[in-house]
């Protein structure tokens, strides 16, 4: 499996950790590798990645920061960065912030 999918994983677990469905989560792309501190690193392919989410239907993508910039050349998708896993991208993704 490729580091590629990190923080879909990570994210997939708090949440059935929590026993509660994350509305964001359902509707969102995610792609990062996650660092043994939490850090959410870039990945290769990122724009390649959001290009194909934006052509399969998907409304959001959530990228690395360093990312972001590559995955925002792709209008119709919203992109958000994410440095790491934080209190504050968790409640992003569980549609309370």
């Amino acid at each position: 499996m490729s580091v590629t999918f990190d923080i879909a994983l990570a994210a997939a677990v708090l949440s059935a950790h929590g026993k509660s469905a994350w509305e964001r989560l359902e509707k969102t792309v995610l792609l990062g590798e996650l660092a043994l501190d939490g850090r959410v690193r870039p990945v290769k392919g990122a724009l390649s990645a959001v290009l194909a989410a934006k052509r399969e239907g998907w409304p959001a993508v959530v990228v690395p920061v360093d990312n972001l910039a590559e995955a925002s050349l792709v209008d119709g998708i919203e992109g958000v960065g994410c440095a790491d896993v934080a209190p504050t991208s968790i409640l992003w993704l569980a549609g309370k912030a």
